[in-house]
């Protein structure tokens, strides 16, 4: 399908969703005077009442998800994705979506509460600041599906599945109202980056593409910057800084670069500093793979590139202290690396920590950043899901293994996860 039978496809249950939406700003988790202060110190978010600039003819920026939530147990998301096939083989079409319980020192639990979805749970689970909402992309075409929990931690599955863009990746911004879909498509097939609104109830509106692009793999929100990577239309390189416009408009591109110096580059992983200072960029594509980049995005250069095997992701420190490249693909391994921007080659990597049962395809790191939970990361692996923790100090230590019985029950096997931030 084109871009235009993608929007098409959308534009149907925009009007049912949009008028919900308009209502939305009624939702308990709203505050008190339909506003909320920046997290990060700076100007006021727009009011809940859609007052704010950039109302999109309808569908307002509402802000009764954006205060981060506090400290305390946590509900995470994970994919589960296997399925048994006609053929007697297995696939990736299963459509399950398991709730774990997060305790307030980050210890996992299984309580058996999983939920069916209306396609392939093929995407990473994103949260609202607040943690009350998830939008989890589905495969196979199906959309995104959006998911609440109330007070007492129970999820209701709000949207089964919305819209037909193809994603497993989208990024919420810090109102809670902004999402963006990344949809690797190629152009020509719909493929770009695309902007829908998430009302106080859980439901979705399409505002529009924003980028029309091909390979839209990462877009990280960093205070003011948006830093994009994908072959954005009209813009040269794979790896952008974008105006994003309040009003839904189409992002400008202001800066881009060739991450790798070619864009050849399939990167599972693009890894922001919190100051929106750097980029780290893995690469793990059939041309050429194996390689790792370290953009400055301040003057949009490369400043080094380093051939490493299997760079499943890069991670960075909340406490901006320390650095962690994920190898998978038979390497399987957790790597600490030291930074330090003054050097011509900034990045160097360590040795492998030690862990206390094998590493299986670690995959798809979420990095928790706030909080008593701050610096804890959680990795899908074959088995389960993996916990490694960032100290203040700067040191990397694994927490063990969490299984997931896949040994008993295949059906078990995680693919992706998103938890309540």
């Amino acid at each position: 399908m084109n871009r235009l039978g993608n929007l098409a496809a959308l534009v149907l249950t925009l009007s049912a969703s949009a008028f919900a939406y308009a209502c939305g700003a009624s939702d308990p988790a709203a505050t008190a005077d339909g506003g909320a202060s920046d997290p990060d110190g700076g100007a006021p978010l727009p009011g809940a009442d859609g007052s704010a600039p950039g109302a999109d003819a309808g569908l307002p920026i509402v802000t009764c998800h954006a205060t981060p939530r506090g400290d305390g147990p946590r509900k995470m998301l994970v994919a589960r994705s296997r399925s048994k096939e006609p053929s007697g083989g297995y696939g990736t079409n299963g459509k399950l979506l398991e709730v774990l319980d997060v305790a307030a020192d980050g210890a996992l639990s299984r309580k058996g509460t999983v939920l069916e979805m209306s396609g392939p749970t093929n995407g990473f689970p994103s949260f609202t600041p607040d943690g009350a909402i998830a939008v989890v992309p589905l495969g196979r075409g199906a959309g995104l599906a959006t998911v609440t929990f109330d007070a007492s931690g129970a999820a209701t599955i709000v949207e089964p599945g919305f819209g037909k863009l193809s994603a497993d990746h989208v990024t919420i911004d810090r109102t809670g109202s902004r999402v963006f879909v990344l949809d690797d498509n190629t152009e020509s097939n719909g493929g770009g980056l695309y902007e829908m609104r998430l009302g106080c109830d859980g439901k979705l509106a399409l505002v529009g593409e924003v980028v029309p692009s091909e390979k839209s793999r990462h877009l990280s929100l960093v205070n003011d910057t948006a830093v994009y990577f994908g072959a954005a239309s009209g813009a040269p390189g794979d790896l952008h800084l974008l105006e994003l416009p309040a009003s839904g408009s189409q992002a400008k591109v202001t800066k881009s670069l060739a991450s790798f110096g070619d864009t050849k580059a399939l990167p599972p992983s693009v890894a922001v500093t919190a100051d929106g200072a750097y980029a780290f960029v893995t690469d793990t594509g059939i041309e050429v793979g194996n390689r790792l980049a370290v953009v400055d995005l301040t003057t949009m250069a490369n400043k080094q590139t380093i051939e490493v095997e299997s760079p499943e992701a890069f991670v960075v420190s909340p406490f901006g202290n320390a650095w962690l490249l994920v190898q998978s693909d038979t390497v399987d391994a957790y790597v600490p690396a030291t930074f330090d921007p003054t050097k011509a080659a900034p990045l160097t990597l360590g040795t492998k920590i030690a862990t206390a049962r094998k590493v299986e395809l670690p995959t798809g790191p979420v990095v928790m950043t706030q909080g008593a939970l701050k610096g804890t990361v959680f990795v899908i692996e074959v088995s389960g899901i993996r916990t490694l923790k960032f100290d203040a100090g700067g040191t990397l230590t694994d927490r063990g293994l969490f299984s997931m019985n896949v040994d008993k029950d295949l059906m078990n096997a995680p693919f992706q996860l998103g938890v309540q931030p």
